[in-house]
C-alpha cells in the first residue's frame, strides 16, 4: 500500500478524533464550552471530508465497483446520523449543571468513543478495500499542499505545519514538495 493524499488526510482526521477523545476524557464541568467548540470544528471537518469523498470519489467508485459505492454512501449516512446525535448531546451540555453535567460528560465520552470506533473502521475499510478499484485516481500527497494553498492562502501554512507534525517523514517530504 502506498500513501496518498487520502491516507494522509485520514491520518489528520484520526489525530483530530483522538485529540477530541482525550479532551472529552479529561473534561470537567467548566469545560463544556471548549468541548462544544471542539466538536463543532470536528463535525465540520468530517462533514467536509465526506462531501469531498462523495463528490470526487463516489462517481469513480460507482463505475468501478458499484457495491463499494453503495457501501460508502450507506456508511456515510449512518456515521452522519450517529455524529449528529453525539453533537446534539454535546450542545446540550450548556443546559445542564452540577452533577447532571458531570453525568452528561461521562455519557458523551462513551458515545463519542463509540462513534470514533465506527468511524475508524469505516476509514480503514476505505483504505484497505473500498478505494482499491480507483487507487490510480486518488491524488498524490503533493496535491494536499497545492490544494491548501489554493483554497486558503493565509491559513495553509498553519494547516500544513500541523499536518507535517503527524505524518511519516516520507509523507512530510511529499507535502513540502507540493
Amino acid at each position: 500500500m502506498i500513501a496518498t493524499a487520502l491516507t494522509v488526510v485520514h491520518k489528520f482526521i484520526r489525530h483530530e478524533l483522538f485529540d477530541t477523545s482525550r479532551m472529552i476524557a479529561c473534561a470537567g464541568p467548566d469545560d463544556a464550552a471548549a468541548i462544544i467548540e471542539k466538536l463543532d470544528s470536528v463535525v465540520a471537518l468530517l462533514e467536509t471530508h465526506a462531501e469531498h469523498e462523495e463528490i470526487q470519489f463516489e462517481p469513480l467508485l460507482r463505475n468501478a465497483a458499484p457495491d463499494d459505492a453503495d457501501r460508502l454512501t450507506r456508511d456515510h449516512r449512518a456515521l452522519h446520523a450517529e455524529l449528529d446525535n453525539v453533537h446534539a448531546a454535546a450542545r446540550s451540555l450548556d443546559t445542564q449543571h452540577g452533577d447532571a453535567r458531570v453525568a452528561a460528560l461521562l455519557q458523551l465520552h462513551l458515545d463519542w468513543n463509540r462513534f470514533v470506533g465506527h468511524y475508524l473502521l469505516h476509514i480503514d475499510d476505505e483504505e484497505r478495500s473500498m478505494f482499491n478499484a480507483i487507487r490510480e485516481s486518488i491524488p498524490a500527497i503533493e496535491l494536499i499542499a497545492q490544494g491548501a494553498r489554493a483554497n486558503d492562502p493565509e491559513g495553509a501554512g498553519k494547516f500544513l505545519e500541523m499536518l507535517c507534525a503527524i505524518v511519516a517523514p516520507v509523507e512530510r517530504e511529499a507535502i513540502n514538495r507540493g
